[in-house]
């Protein structure tokens, strides 16, 4: 027991650096609701759109799919992807907007 008190009583502290910044990154509660509700408005704009339209959206920037994947996926050109894409995200816009 009183080697264990003498080596920590040897220890000496490490002084703190006063420069280093100490940050919170935990969102706050408002913070977090904020972000809910958007992100539900984005969905429900989301639902509004054509079914076609609606898997584009979803596949590109939701799934994180590249054109060339969604337009295998969903069995139709490359440029066809580009143009619906196009035209759903000016949907969503004016919906959100």
């Amino acid at each position: 027991k009183n080697k264990l008190i003498d080596h920590w009583r040897r220890k000496k502290p490490l002084p703190l650096d006063e420069s280093i910044e100490i940050v919170d990154d935990r969102k706050s509660v408002e913070k977090m609701t904020e972000e809910a509700i958007e992100r539900e408005r984005i969905y429900k704009a989301i639902g509004t759109l054509k079914p076609l339209m609606r898997s584009i959206v979803t596949l590109r920037f939701i799934e994180g799919y590249s054109a060339k994947q969604t337009a295998e996926a969903l069995d139709i050109s490359e440029s066809n992807v580009r143009v619906l894409q196009h035209r759903a995200l000016k949907k969503l816009k004016g919906k959100l907007s």
